[in-house]
C-alpha cells in the first residue's frame, strides 16, 4: 500500500488483530482507537496521531512513529524490538511488559510514562550515540515508572 496523498482517520475505531506489516501509515489518526494485537512490523506511522489509543501485545518490530503523538496511549506487552520514537510525544503511556530491545527515543517526551517490567536492552535516549549529558536532556522522564525494568 503507498501513501496516495490522503490522511487515513481511524478514530475511535476497533480493527483488532490485523495484519498491517509493511504499510504506510504516515500522518494517520488513530486518537482512541484499539488495534491491540495487530501486526504493525516495519509499518510506517510517522506523524501519526494516536492518542489515547490502545495497542496491547501488538508486533511493532523495526515499526517507525517518529514525530507522532501518541499520548495516554497502551504499548504493553508488545513486541516493538528496533522501533523508533524520535521526536514522539509519549507522555502517560504504559510500555509495562513490552519488549523494547533497541528502540530510540530520541527527543520524545516520556512524563509519567510507566516501564514496568519492560525490556529496555539497547534502547536509545540519546541523540547521535554520543551520550553527552546535554543530548540526554533531550529526553523527558518527570514522574517516569522505571521498576523493575531491565536495561542489561
Amino acid at each position: 500500500m503507498r501513501n496516495v496523498g490522503f490522511q487515513l482517520d481511524l478514530s475511535d475505531c476497533n480493527p483488532q488483530g490485523l495484519n498491517l506489516e509493511g504499510l504506510e501509515f504516515g500522518r494517520a489518526i488513530f486518537s482512541g482507537s484499539c488495534l491491540d494485537g495487530s501486526n504493525l512490523r516495519h509499518s510506517n506511522l510517522n506523524d501519526a496521531v494516536g492518542g489515547k489509543s490502545s495497542l496491547i501485545g501488538c508486533d511493532l518490530e523495526g515499526a517507525t512513529l517518529n514525530e507522532g503523538y501518541f499520548y495516554e496511549s497502551n504499548f504493553s506487552f508488545c513486541w516493538a524490538n528496533d522501533v523508533t520514537f524520535e521526536g514522539t510525544m509519549l507522555s502517560n503511556v504504559d510500555f509495562s511488559g513490552s519488549n523494547l530491545a533497541g528502540v530510540t527515543f530520541t527527543d520524545s517526551s516520556l512524563n509519567e510514562s510507566q516501564f514496568l517490567g519492560a525490556n529496555l536492552y539497547r534502547a536509545g535516549f540519546f541523540g547521535n550515540e554520543s551520550h553527552s549529558g546535554e543530548e540526554f536532556r533531550t529526553i523527558l522522564f518527570g514522574r517516569t515508572d522505571l521498576f523493575q525494568a531491565k536495561f542489561n
